[in-house]
């Protein structure tokens, strides 16, 4: 009993260790004339547009599971900041139809969905799931092509270190969970954004 203990106990620890593992970075991509010359006014609403999955490189080579995983992504970011975004203003759907507040909109850079398997087999980096997206922030009363702001966010998995008996031992990030920290970046940034422009 007390070597399963010690063993439990071991895994434990490199969960631990593998969930503080992943990582997110965003920068500016927008050029310098993409900020106004002058003061904005703060949002009253915001509007979550299309964020473009045809884009960009995809590690999964079959189209067909591409083709899902792309669905799958747009679907999630979208959901992922209808569900933050109110925190700052209220947000609605990008019809097209709306002359006013501030449109989040992009597209995918890059997608690998990563492996499980080399992520609790290899470790050390292996099958990490990554996402890279490119981010644009307009304020519809201004112009509907010229952004107010263009950023660049990532995010992967960290590393999986084991599964035991088919189960990972440790919750490693997926594509979705990566998606959901990037949703968090972009809702942050708007808000620095705010900051920054808004008189």
């Amino acid at each position: 009993m007390w070597y399963i203990f010690r063993g439990f106990s071991f895994l434990s620890i490199l969960a631990l260790l593998g969930c503080a593992s992943g990582s997110i970075s965003k920068h500016d991509i927008g050029p310098a004339s993409s900020v106004p010359a002058t003061k904005l006014s703060k949002p009253s609403a915001l509007y979550v547009g299309r964020f473009d999955t045809s884009k960009g490189t995809w590690a999964t080579r079959d189209p067909q599971k591409r083709d899902a995983e792309a669905k799958q992504v747009e679907a999630t970011i979208r959901q992922g900041l209808l569900e933050r975004l109110p925190a700052i203003a209220p947000t609605h759907l990008y019809d097209g139809s709306q002359k006013s507040g501030w449109l989040v909109t992009g597209e995918t850079v890059h997608v690998d969905p990563g492996s499980a398997v080399l992520r609790a087999l290899v470790a050390a980096g292996a099958g990490q799931s990554k996402v890279r997206m490119n981010v644009r922030i307009l304020d519809l009363s201004r112009s509907k092509t010229r952004p107010i702001a263009a950023f660049e966010v990532y995010a992967d998995s960290g590393i999986g270190l084991l599964e035991f008996g088919g189960v990972p031992v440790m919750a490693t990030s997926d594509t979705r969970r990566n998606i959901a920290r990037i949703c968090r970046e972009i809702r942050d940034e708007i808000r620095d954004e705010i900051r920054r422009i808004v008189r």
